[in-house]
């Protein structure tokens, strides 16, 4: 009976989540990674509890990568596509002003996505209107 209540808060919660912007929820959160959009988002099924599921796009906080038609466009999204693979760990997850999830986006392995695509030069850093936290260094593992 507890539980079935706690589920169904849960459930509300989900639902009520883009009227949370600004809010920053710390996860961990697994997520697994359905296609990726460009090099700094990608479409994602978010597990935050049990057999809860969300299917949301996700920004890489604190990067900006090419747009379409420019270049460096393609291999920042094939190198996203590498980097995350099928599952992806989400940190300080926040809503943006237009639905999308904002989150610090970590490989399997622990390490930062972001500083990744930083340091081989397939992103600049970005803090647009929305402030992120500052992204985790190289080799950051999760516990």
């Amino acid at each position: 009976m507890l539980l079935r209540a706690f589920l169904a808060s849960a459930v509300l919660l989900a639902a009520a989540l883009p009227a949370l912007a600004g809010d920053v929820l710390p996860g961990p959160y697994q997520a697994q990674v359905v296609r990726v959009i460009d090099g700094d988002t990608f479409e994602a099924q978010i597990h935050p509890w049990l057999d809860l599921h969300v299917r949301k796009r996700v920004r890489l906080c604190g990067i900006d990568t090419p747009e379409r038609k420019e270049p460096g466009y393609e291999e920042a999204g094939d190198r996203l596509a590498e980097l995350a693979g099928e599952q992806v760990i989400l940190r300080n997850v926040q809503y943006d002003n237009f639905g999308r999830v904002l989150a610090d986006v970590h490989a399997a392995d622990g390490r930062s996505i972001a500083a990744i695509l930083l340091r081989e030069g397939l992103a600049q850093p970005y803090e647009g209107r929305r402030k992120c936290r500052r992204i985790a260094p190289l080799g950051d593992i999760l516990p």
